[in-house]
């Protein structure tokens, strides 16, 4: 498989997503934060985009999103999260893995992502990744195996505040092998928690002191 291929067709999406400024729906906004979503035109489902100020830059806030030892800490969806593969210095191979919801009527799920860190001109940072196969980890009986379209995080300096950073997040998945009926319900349940998973980040920030109040934008 071309990991580098698709790390820059993953990264060029994410950084395109970040930047569209047409189709999309405000679908729930917090005192510091603006999430909103469009349909997607490769898949039957939609974009997850939230938005907001942090006050950092982003060579301190990206490492923060991805590295195991911070995402464990701030991703509550998540029961476990770590590296699988290194495949050089900027991309690797993550295997992750959700709780159950529903008092067990929906089943944790696990991910195997190839996740991407890729520098911009103008001191913009981003992560990329998208789910990929990968035979030393495959799916076991604990877990249904879920997949991910390309998601990241977008992270821009802003000169008009010194030491802050506009952060977008894009999200963007879906459940393969699944019966119509439970894919529908699933995929509404996983709408919500997108949303609301994208909101307590930028809460967890804000009470780390790390968001700063900036009123509604887009």
């Amino acid at each position: 498989m071309d990991y580098k291929k698709i790390a820059d067709e993953v990264s060029e999406k994410i950084l395109s997503y970040s930047q569209d400024t047409s189709g999309w729906r405000v679908i729930k906004i917090s005192k510091n934060v603006t999430v909103s979503s469009k349909p997607s035109k490769e898949y039957a489902g939609n974009i997850y985009r939230g938005e907001g100020i942090i006050k950092e830059v982003p060579s301190k806030i990206i490492p923060f999103m991805y590295l195991p030892e911070y995402r464990n800490k701030w991703d509550k969806a998540l029961q476990s999260y770590k590296l699988l593969e290194r495949i050089d210095q900027d991309t690797g191979i993550y295997h992750s893995v959700t709780h159950s919801y529903g008092m067990g009527l929906i089943s944790s799920r696990d991910f195997v992502d190839l996740l991407h860190v890729k520098p911009y001109p103008g001191d913009i940072l981003t992560t990329n990744s998208v789910s990929v196969e990968y035979s030393s980890c495959p799916p076991t009986p604990s877990c249904v195996r879920g997949y991910n379209n390309p998601c990241g995080y977008v992270c821009s300096p802003l000169p008009e505040f010194r030491g802050a950073s506009r952060k977008t997040t894009v999200l963007s998945c879906h459940c393969k092998d699944c019966e119509a009926y439970a894919l529908i319900r699933l995929q509404h349940h996983r709408m919500s928690k997108q949303t609301n998973t994208t909101v307590l980040f930028y809460r967890t920030m804000r009470r780390t002191d790390l968001l700063m109040y900036t009123g509604r934008y887009y």
